[in-house]
């Protein structure tokens, strides 16, 4: 138990708070709402994150979007789990949605070298594989970008992957990440 600007909180509450989110249909207003609360409970992130590590199918997709606004506004808020995230990020099957929002706090985090190829590996393989849905296309630019503005060795890779983006795929949320990614 600690004690926040909120008075008196503990695991129970943070349970009960995560568990009435859950039952709530998704909604940007419901994220939000969410999202206030895990920024005033810190014990409120720790089991957001571990519903999101060991949660369902469902329930790890409602809590990423609120998590991965956090981490996007906040990041030193989840840079302790990065390798957690990171797995989660590279495990086959994990949902689109899922993804997209890894794919956001990435943007915005300190990798370590090991993750970041990790990381960069999955990002061409999303950008190259063309199977996503446009925004984690475009998110994977992105982050790809980023590691290889850090390893110019790489660049020649990452641009051979975005020139065989196919022309049907290209619509304006992944062409202006491709323009930002080659005007550097």
């Amino acid at each position: 138990m600690f004690f926040s600007n909120y008075g008196c909180f503990d695991f129970s509450m943070a349970s009960q708070i995560l568990t009435d989110f859950l039952a709530k249909p998704q909604s940007k207003l419901n994220c939000l709402a969410f999202e206030k609360k895990l920024l005033a409970y810190s014990m409120l992130i720790k089991e957001a994150l571990h519903l999101l590590f060991n949660g369902n199918r469902r329930e790890q997709q409602l809590v990423v979007w609120p998590i991965a606004n956090v981490g996007v506004k906040f990041p030193e808020l989840v840079a302790n789990y990065l390798d957690n995230l990171t797995n989660l990020f590279l495990v086959k099957g994990t949902h689109p949605a899922i993804k997209r929002n890894l794919l956001r706090i990435f943007e915005v985090s300190i990798l370590t070298e090991r993750d970041k190829v990790k990381i960069l590996d999955e990002c061409l393989s999303i950008i190259s594989q063309c199977k996503e849905p446009v925004a984690s296309i475009a998110f994977a630019i992105t982050v790809a970008k980023q590691v290889v503005d850090e390893h110019p060795e790489l660049l020649n890779e990452f641009q051979l992957t975005i020139e065989r983006i196919p022309k049907e795929q290209m619509t304006p949320a992944i062409s202006v990440r491709i323009k930002r990614a080659l005007k550097k």
